[in-house]
């Protein structure tokens, strides 16, 4: 080789190795068209060869970049209840609206959202329970009087209370009107009658009817016949009486000296309080009682 030749090859040479060292430090990161500095790869044996007489030196080798990690995973629409899951799908571990929302909601329907946690949007508060019966009023007050009977006739019927939430009492009839009787009165098969007898009164007959008498100026002849029911008062003493035919018969002689038959099957209550004694006699079968001053026969 000519000494000219020699010499250019020696200074290419030597230009070569200064770039070669520049480039010791530099690769590209895997992955990237970039140049970064001071990214080589663990692992890589550097290369090395001797180049002969006038040779080039052995390239660099580049070591192997990072591993990829892998992806995270996830269970949620598995329909399992998985760590950190509160429900999948249909499947609600159990729980209910009341106790997801701690009996705050506890009505409606508890879901399950799609990331897997409880969906209390259909979830709703407690209803209140129902009332008791209440309890009824008292009832009106007592009805009004019936209207008064006609002379010697029956009362009328007592009309009905009317209350607020009970019932109303019944009213009481009234009774007949009192008919003052002059000489003889009669009472006819189911009428109510009540007389009263002052001076002049004769004989007050009851036959089949409800009869009330009282003889105030005494000596009045009281009949009580054919089944009939008679109270008959002698306040003025020395009344006859004549209870027949079956009848039941209550006489009050407080004026006393009064004289009374009970006959025909009659029942006969006799009170003589008076100052002279009452003669009471029993005939047909007939029953009396007599308190006071009595004097009884067949009794």
């Amino acid at each position: 080789m000519s000494k000219n030749a020699l010499k250019s090859t020696t200074y290419r040479l030597a230009r070569w190795m200064v770039a070669a060292t520049a480039l010791s430090g530099v690769v590209l990161a895997c992955g990237s068209s970039n140049v970064e500095l001071n990214n080589v790869g663990a692992g890589g044996a550097a290369g090395s060869a001797s180049g002969g007489a006038g040779g080039s030196a052995g390239g660099t080798a580049t070591g192997g970049g990072p591993g990829t990690g892998g992806g995270t995973g996830t269970n949620c629409g598995n329909g399992n209840i998985d760590p950190g899951e509160m429900c999948d799908g249909s499947n609600l571990n159990g729980e209910t609206c009341a106790s997801a929302t701690l009996n705050g909601q506890p009505n409606g329907v508890l879901t399950c959202s799609p990331s897997c946690t409880f969906n209390t949007d259909q979830c709703t508060p407690p209803t209140g329970g129902t009332g008791g019966m209440g309890t009824g009023g008292t009832g009106g007050g007592t009805g009004g009087q019936g209207a008064m009977g006609g002379m010697g006739m029956t009362g009328g019927t007592g009309g009905v209370g009317t209350g607020g939430a009970g019932t109303g009492g019944n009213g009481t009839g009234g009774g007949g009107m009192t008919t003052p009787c002059t000489g003889s009165c009669q009472c006819n098969p189911g009428d109510v009658c009540d007389f009263e007898c002052g001076t002049g009164c004769g004989k007050i007959e009851c036959l089949a009817a409800t009869c009330s008498a009282d003889c105030t100026a005494g000596g009045c002849e009281l009949d009580c016949d054919s089944g009939g029911t008679c109270n008959y008062e002698c306040s003025g003493g020395g009344c006859p009486f004549d209870c027949d035919g079956g009848s039941q018969c209550n006489i009050d002689c407080s004026g006393g000296g009064c004289d009374i038959t009970c006959d025909g099957g009659s029942t006969c209550a006799v009170d003589c309080q008076g100052g002279a004694a009452c003669n009471v006699t029993c005939e047909g079968g007939s029953t009396a009682t007599c308190s006071g001053n009595c004097n009884t026969q067949g009794c």
